[in-house]
């Protein structure tokens, strides 16, 4: 058996880095796929905030006009008080709701809960005179259940805001009429901000939870995308040097070990490259704001730190899933079949990635910690853990210990399978015969 010869292996990652980055497919790839990341996150809710606004015109129905009037107030979000404030705090609200692309309101209020004016109603709705009403008979008040009919229910985010301001205008009737100062409710009903403050080695730091989550999806997606991207990459590469018959020609000059070392290298070094553009381009887009940028980040709980842990877990993460389908690679004849095979690769990493908001809300669950230190889930699950929760230093160096374990026996077996599968043609081995050439080449 050769021994492994750096030199040629430095050559074999030089040409397959210089071969893949000088292409232009590689650079509209760099340069688009910020856009294409921008199109998927940014522009559904741009568009969702350009269907969200507009004026609904809807009807209270209630025997009892105080608890009608009280719901409407409540939707129409201006507070009980002198009629010229409730009127110009009304037309704040409005400029603020057209600005932001929140619904407007038009309420009515009916004092006649019977059938005949259920009826009528529902001819408006089909006659599109209005949009929708809301029924509050005496039975929706004691069972704490109402319904809502209208034209159109699909948008669950507006019905879960008019369900919210419903309750609330109910729940603010019913205080009123037990005997508080209709004065002191708009205090006694001013929702409760809680702020989270994480409290680590004997400091204070405030974490933003929504701008975390968004943080982390986007670091942890950016960590799957390209750990898949690019192992797969190599499985193509190896295979269709192999079905041309150029493996042939590269293995007469250098070891099967070599050049999948290489091979796995040099493609590794595409993918950090690109990572490293599209953060140099955020960093560039995001310098006019740079200050409100590193407050987000803070907010993020975000350090030097994760930046640190993010490459060792893609190129730990890489390296082995890579390596793995660099002898899937081998073993396949065909385009067709590797497509069929690189799931069960690839399965622990969407595994992984289907575990993440568990994750994320549960870091030291002890299912987590030992999920995240089963090296195939590790570069995911446990970068994951270092963002949103301390992790003893114990934990990070020996799943970094276990990876590296693993790496090795999983380059060991595959450079076995790599050997002797690149240069078979035509054929499909068996697993009896895989495991032959493990054994014996």
């Amino acid at each position: 058996m050769r021994s492994i010869n750096l030199r040629n292996i430095f050559l074999i990652a030089r040409r397959e880095y210089l071969e893949r980055v000088r292409t232009k497919a590689f650079m509209i790839f760099t340069l688009l796929m910020p856009a294409i990341m921008f199109g998927f996150s940014v522009v559904p809710s741009l568009l969702v905030m350009s269907k969200s606004g507009g004026t609904l015109h809807i009807a209270v129905v209630s025997a009892d006009a105080k608890l009608a009037q009280s719901v409407k107030v409540e939707i129409l979000r201006s507070p009980s008080g002198a009629e010229a404030q409730q009127e110009e705090k009304l037309k704040q609200q409005k400029r603020r709701s057209a600005q932001s692309g929140d619904v407007q309101y038009t309420v009515d209020v009916n004092t006649d809960a019977s059938e005949k004016t259920r009826t009528e109603l529902q001819k408006r709705l089909d006659a599109k005179e209005m949009d929708g009403f809301i029924w509050l008979d005496g039975k929706a008040i004691a069972e704490h259940t109402t319904t809502y009919t209208g034209r159109d229910v699909s948008n669950f985010v507006e019905l879960g805001k008019l369900q919210g301001r419903i309750r609330t205008g109910v729940l603010r009737y019913q205080l009123a009429k037990k005997g508080f100062d209709p004065n002191e409710l708009q205090s006694f009903m001013k929702p409760f901000d809680v702020s989270a403050i994480k409290w680590e080695g004997g400091k204070a730091s405030q974490t933003d939870q929504g701008t975390q989550l968004l943080a982390v999806v986007f670091l942890v997606i950016t960590l799957y995308v390209t750990v898949l991207m690019y192992g797969v990459n190599v499985m193509r590469a190896v295979l269709e040097e192999k079905t041309t018959r150029v493996m042939e020609v590269l293995m007469a000059s250098v070891s099967a070990t070599d050049l999948m070392a290489g091979k796995i290298m040099g493609v590794g070094a595409v993918g950090l490259t690109q990572v490293a553009a599209w953060f140099t381009m955020a960093s560039v887009a995001a310098a006019p704001g740079a200050f409100s940028l590193a407050g987000k980040i803070r907010e993020a709980n975000f350090s030097g730190m994760t930046a640190v842990y993010f490459v060792i877990y893609f190129l730990l993460g890489y390296f082995l899933y890579s390596s793995m389908c660099a002898a899937l690679g081998a073993l396949v004849t065909s385009e067709q079949e590797a497509q069929q095979l690189q799931f069960f690769v690839i399965m622990p990493l969407i595994v992984s990635v289907m575990f993440m908001m568990f994750v994320m809300m549960h870091p030291n669950d002890p299912r987590v910690v030992a999920l995240s230190l089963i090296p195939f889930c590790t570069p995911v699950l446990m970068f994951i853990r270092t963002i949103v929760s301390p992790v003893p230093a114990w934990q990070v160096a020996l799943s970094i210990g276990l990876m590296l374990g693993t790496i090795a026996c999983v380059v060991w077996v595959c450079a076995r399978i790599y050997r002797v599968g690149a240069l078979m043609h035509g054929k499909r081995p068996t697993l009896p015969e895989i495991v032959k050439w493990v054994r014996y080449a």
